[in-house]
C-alpha cells in the first residue's frame, strides 16, 4: 500500500505543505496507518512524551 498515490496525498491549495493530508482508509492497511499516525505524533508531541509512549 505504500506506493498507492490515490490512498494518501496532501490537501490541495497549499495546506498539504503544512502537514494536512488526505487518507482513504479503505485503501490502507493497518501497519501503514499506524506508521503514519506515529510519525505525525512524533513530529508535534513533546519529546518527553514521545520517549515515554512510543517504542521506536
Amino acid at each position: 500500500m505504500y506506493g498507492d498515490k490515490t490512498a494518501v496525498f496532501p490537501v490541495p491549495n497549499k495546506w498539504g505543505k503544512h502537514g494536512w493530508t488526505h487518507f482513504y482508509l479503505n485503501k490502507l492497511d493497518d501497519k501503514f496507518l499506524n506508521d503514519a499516525l506515529t510519525a505525525a505524533y512524533c513530529e508535534v508531541a513533546l519529546q518527553r512524551l514521545v520517549a515515554k509512549y512510543i517504542q521506536l
